[in-house]
């Protein structure tokens, strides 16, 4: 493997010493400041950041939450709007309700009341966390979803109906969209029910524009089955991205052509301009796993206009020598074998991790492999 040595072309400096907090952590930066806000035992630390060393420049205490309560994110847009959002279940009237608590990012304080801003009748879906002897304690935690603008000025909040049927041939995703601005004043809000069935659809991901509009990029099934292939092993899916634009309208669905490709891994991000990316790692050919432990041959990228449009894609075949790099000698002499019989290779176990998108228009694709991260920028044809 190709030996890693470190730069000595850099400087760093050391911050003044301060005292350690134990607990859950949460780092907020904005600038060269950084905020730190700290869950302990008998109450929240706030910690600001700031000058050339990074020195402790406030510190102060805020009360806990409640004591039911779960902290679904930490927010803080464009303009240093910094928020805790916690959802609450009220067990007597059973509603589910989101709170939120400001932080005063440039003080290091919490200001003003909490505040409730969602309450749904019923419950809502999420992941089971917790549980002891026979599954004793086990809640539904991460039941709203955070999604920001590319710059930070929308915010999206999200969540899904737990279906009253337990079959999903019958139920229809209900989903929940909440659009705030950067001062968190509410754009639009509504409850979207989903076009095809539960079984026949399976939503990816979702993304918002800075002018408010949500996208949905969504995997759509040609049949009634619920197979990745079809027996012949065509790929029985189909990618959808959908857009809803605001309260009540109708949703607007377009299907993107992978040409063929078997998308092993999917990344959904808002691009420049209003603009739409889709991008992640592919192979050609059926393989045993379907997702991230698939086999990758290289990158892809789509890009598509605020109408769903596609204006530009490509696929880039990964280099056997990017393959062979951080991997045991004797995989690489596996892979040699391979090669040898004209027979493909591919890089197992990759995932997207994020797309970064420069000033000029390039974008680079960054993919990780067991903590190994490769990336490649299409506008300079550079792969590192």
């Amino acid at each position: 493997s190709q030996e890693i040595t470190t730069s000595k072309n850099f400087n760093y400096s050391i911050s003044k010493p301060y005292q350690v907090v134990d607990g859950k952590k949460w780092y907020i930066s904005h600038g060269e400041e950084i905020l730190a806000i700290k869950q302990a035992k008998k109450n929240f630390v706030l910690q600001k950041f700031s000058g050339e060393k990074l020195d402790e420049s406030q510190r102060n205490v805020g009360e806990l939450l409640p004591k039911t309560a779960y902290i679904e994110a930490i927010i803080s847009m464009s303009n240093k709007e910094t928020f805790i959002f916690y959802s609450l279940w009220d067990k007597k009237n059973k509603k589910e309700q989101l709170f939120k608590r400001k932080v005063d990012f440039d003080e290091a304080k919490f200001v003003g009341k909490d505040e409730r801003i969602i309450v749904v009748d019923g419950k809502l879906s999420g992941r089971m966390q917790g549980g002891g002897f026979m599954f004793s304690g086990l809640k539904t935690v991460d039941k709203f979803d955070f999604h920001l603008s590319l710059d930070d000025s929308k915010l999206l909040i999200k969540y899904r109906l737990k279906p009253k049927e337990k079959n999903d041939d019958l139920n229809k995703d209900i989903i929940g969209m909440f659009v705030y601005d950067s001062n968190f004043e509410e754009i639009w809000k509504d409850e979207v029910t989903m076009p095809y069935r539960e079984s026949k659809m399976n939503n990816i991901g979702y993304t918002i524009n800075k002018k408010g509009s949500v996208y949905m990029l969504t995997e759509v099934y040609k049949d009634n089955s619920t197979r990745k292939f079809k027996k012949n092993g065509e790929l029985n899916i189909d990618l959808h991205l959908m857009k809803i634009e605001s309260a009540d309208a109708d949703i607007e669905d377009s299907k993107i052509d992978v040409e063929g490709l078997i998308l092993t891994d999917i990344g959904f991000y808002e691009g420049q301009n209003n603009s739409i990316v889709i991008g992640g790692f592919y192979a050609k050919k059926r393989t045993k796993f379907f997702g991230p432990s698939a086999g990758a041959e290289g990158f892809y990228m789509y890009k598509l206009d605020e109408e769903g449009e596609l204006l530009a894609n490509f696929t880039y075949e990964i280099p056997t020598e990017i393959m062979k790099q951080y991997v045991s000698k004797r995989t690489q002499k596996i892979m040699a074998k391979k090669e040898n019989k004209g027979r493909d290779i591919d890089a197992g176990s990759m995932e997207l991790r994020d797309i970064v998108f420069h000033s000029d228009g390039a974008i680079d694709l960054i993919g990780e492999k067991y903590f190994v991260t490769s990336s490649y920028n299409p506008k300079t044809g550079q792969t590192t």
